[in-house]
């Protein structure tokens, strides 16, 4: 018998070897696929971490978490000073307006422009008049009083009375407007004013200013007036004479 050729006798073995090795690749293939990879070790196929688009959380309308602005049982309110805009500060004394107070310093008649009053007669005639004053007892209060004629009127009185202050003055005012039925206001002449008829032949004016009254009372002399005219007359004259008045 003949032995085999060289190259027969080395193909077992060439087999073997091949199928050893193809066992072992095929071991080591599936180990890398599936077990971790190291730290220093890529993967067969490398991945990439998943990115989740998630919305921004929106909260519900509503009043939100906080600290709450209620105060607890323990705790004491804080006094909190209110805040005064520059404009509602008090005036200094310094800032502050004085009151303006009128007086009469000689007779009352002096204060008086009888032009008016003597148009009524033709020619003009110039009256006759003469001036007094008086106080009262427990008052400090000073009456000043005019009056006289002329051929057709007769200037039953033209009056001052002169009070402390301005608010005495005018709850006289005031007490003495309340008894008059008829009242006719008259607008401009001072911070308040007001006429009545006295009757068909005479007509009156009474008038608040600061811290004194006035009242003007004329009568026709044997004839009856137009009371309008006489209304008109006595607001004239009411001006010159509450405008001649000192003052401080």
């Amino acid at each position: 018998m003949q032995p085999l050729p060289h190259h027969r006798r080395r193909y077992p073995y060439a087999f073997l070897t091949f199928l050893v090795l193809t066992v072992v690749t095929s071991t080591g293939a599936i180990m890398l696929s599936s077990g971790p990879s190291g730290p220093n070790r890529a993967g067969p196929h490398p991945t990439f971490p998943r990115v989740e688009h998630s919305s921004p959380t929106v909260s519900p309308p509503g009043p939100t978490a906080g600290p709450s602005l209620s105060p607890s049982p323990g705790a004491k309110p804080r006094r909190v000073s209110p805040t005064r805009s520059p404009s509602s500060r008090p005036p200094s004394p310094s800032q502050a307006v004085a009151p303006v107070n009128y007086r009469v310093t000689r007779g009352l008649c002096k204060y008086v422009d009888f032009t008016p009053i003597s148009s009524l007669s033709s020619p003009p005639a110039k009256p006759s008049v003469e001036s007094y004053h008086r106080g009262f007892e427990g008052s400090t209060n000073v009456l000043y009083v005019c009056h006289g004629y002329t051929d057709r009127v007769l200037i039953r009185n033209i009056e001052v009375m002169v009070y402390d202050d301005a608010v005495l003055a005018a709850a006289a005012y005031a007490e003495d407007k309340s008894t008059t039925n008829t009242i006719e206001p008259i607008r401009g002449l001072s911070e308040d004013a007001y006429g009545w008829p006295f009757d068909p032949t005479a007509y009156v004016v009474q008038a608040l200013h600061r811290n004194v009254t006035f009242k003007i009372v004329l009568f026709a002399r044997d004839w009856v007036p137009d009371l309008a005219q006489l209304r008109a007359i006595e607001i004239e004259v009411a001006q010159g004479v509450l405008g001649r008045l000192p003052h401080s």
